[in-house]
């Protein structure tokens, strides 16, 4: 378990920034159960990745409703565990894993996750995507907490 200063040390997230994502509802659901006055929170290690996803999304220009739209995603069971086990398997670049964004132009959009090295195609409804690699995510936090 981290302090939220040492976790703004891995993220590189403004430690404010952190007690903010903190609060808001849907970011880390278990820390915001335990939000009391006095209480010092600790974050686990899936909540400095879902932090350090945060950031690549913010810094990609995701509003925070949109940021919130895509953390409801890939905490459905079937995407998470895919993540989540990429996490957790040694060594971590055996099992690559994007978190991938398509845009159609109109407003429409999907979220997938690809667990490989090959591109993602571009389907002929979409006109952009957005690929944010999980596993280099994990492996930059996993660097920096060993």
């Amino acid at each position: 378990m981290w302090s939220r200063k040492k976790v703004s040390e891995i993220t590189g997230i403004p430690d404010r920034r952190v007690l903010f994502y903190t609060e808001q509802p849907g970011i880390l659901p278990e820390i915001e159960q335990k939000v009391g006055s006095g209480y010092a929170r600790e974050y686990t290690l899936k909540d400095i990745i879902v932090l350090a996803f945060v950031r690549e999304l913010n810094l990609c220009g995701f509003s925070l409703s949109r940021i919130k739209e895509f953390l409801f995603h890939i905490r459905d069971p079937e995407i998470e565990s895919k993540w989540w086990n990429s996490a957790k398997a040694e060594p971590v670049t055996d099992k690559p894993c994007n978190i991938i964004y398509y845009h159609d132009g109109r407003g429409g959009r999907t979220i997938g996750i690809r667990q490989t090295d090959q591109p993602a195609p571009l389907m002929n409804r979409h006109t952009s995507a957005i690929i944010i690699s999980m596993t280099n995510i994990i492996n930059d936090i996993l660097q920096k907490i060993t």
